[in-house]
């Protein structure tokens, strides 16, 4: 697959569930290859994650026969975690997630090495929001500033911490650092409580076009050769753009980082099993399209894409079968 071995180089769960079909997972047994009850955790409840999750937990039984499915709210940490060790069947990750739990990250205690890709789903664009006559043009000029971002452990989190960092920089040399979710951000945005948000998301974000809606922003450009030192922090971090236009007043594209979003199981699990979960999705795209705007445009040429990772060869399979992977 070519770049597909690139990352090895580098060396609780919401209890809220919805069943399909007609289980759980006990952390001590080795890994059913082929199971009964298939166990699928996607993010926050409503957010594009739990949706994917949702509507391939409803419509999979009807693929697979003998199978029932439930589906959980998660996290990428945790989604990952749970996939190793055999507790969950199909997940949802980031790509830096991923990668980190490959090389043993923190807060990883040991790798996942169990953890392979099945699909990619969507591209995930990182905001640097300010007001737009604000004196804030660089992540250089947060200095003493008021800075917002996800909750500590998010994958947003991390990715402001690392930007900060080539920089020489850390939450030390800001004003004040916030933690929050989007919704609440965005208010403290338009309420003057916070100069900079931090955070990614897939375009539009929704509490974004909110924002503009009553006051202008500036998008934080991030440079290449700052771009280049995130990259050795980690290989997933990708170069991506906003366009101009995306947001109301901001007619210039933003070129700022992003990072993949994709499907997760574990090695260990039978081929073809895996083979017709893949089949499966794929065929429902259009009703997993309907779901949310992020998976409107997702094709099976997308989903094959080459993230550097190795492909379950299940999913590999169905790929390569349908002439959208080589």
């Amino acid at each position: 697959m070519g770049k597909r071995s690139l990352f090895f180089v580098l060396v609780m769960f919401l209890a809220i569930t919805v069943v399909f079909g007609g289980g759980s997972s006990d952390s001590d047994k080795a890994i059913n290859p082929r199971p009964s009850d298939v166990i699928i955790y996607g993010g926050t409840t409503g957010g594009s994650w739990n949706i994917f999750t949702t509507v391939v937990g409803e419509f999979l039984p009807r693929h697979i026969e003998g199978i029932r499915t439930t589906v959980s709210p998660g996290a990428a940490f945790s989604n990952v975690q749970g996939v190793n060790d055999g507790q969950i069947t199909l997940a949802i990750s980031k790509l830096p997630t991923t990668i980190d739990g490959y090389n043993g990250k923190a807060p990883f205690k040991a790798p996942t090495d169990k953890v392979v890709n099945m699909g990619f789903l969507y591209d995930e664009h990182t905001h640097i929001i300010v007001n737009a006559d604000s004196d804030i043009y660089s992540i250089e000029d947060l200095k003493g500033k008021r800075c917002t971002t996800f909750a500590r452990g998010n994958t947003a989190e991390v990715i402001f911490r690392d930007l900060l960092s080539v920089y020489d920089m850390t939450y030390d040399d800001l004003g004040n650092i916030t933690f929050s979710n989007l919704n609440d951000m965005a208010e403290q945005f338009k309420d003057g409580l916070t100069d900079c948000l931090c955070f990614a998301s897939a375009l539009p974000v929704s509490v974004v076009l909110d924002i503009v809606s009553s006051r202008d922003i500036r998008l934080i450009d991030i440079p290449d050769d700052k771009l280049a030192e995130m990259q050795e922090i980690s290989p997933a971090y990708m170069r991506q753009i906003i366009p101009a236009g995306t947001y109301q007043g901001v007619d210039t594209d933003n070129y700022t980082m992003g990072n993949a979003q994709h499907m997760i199981v574990n090695s260990e699990l039978d081929e073809e099993f895996v083979y017709e979960m893949t089949k499966a999705i794929v065929e429902e795209l259009p009703a997993i399209g309907q779901g949310h705007i992020v998976y409107a445009n997702l094709t099976a040429e997308e989903m094959a894409r080459d993230l550097g990772i190795p492909m379950h060869p299940g999913a590999e399979r169905y790929y390569r079968e349908i002439g959208v992977m080589e």
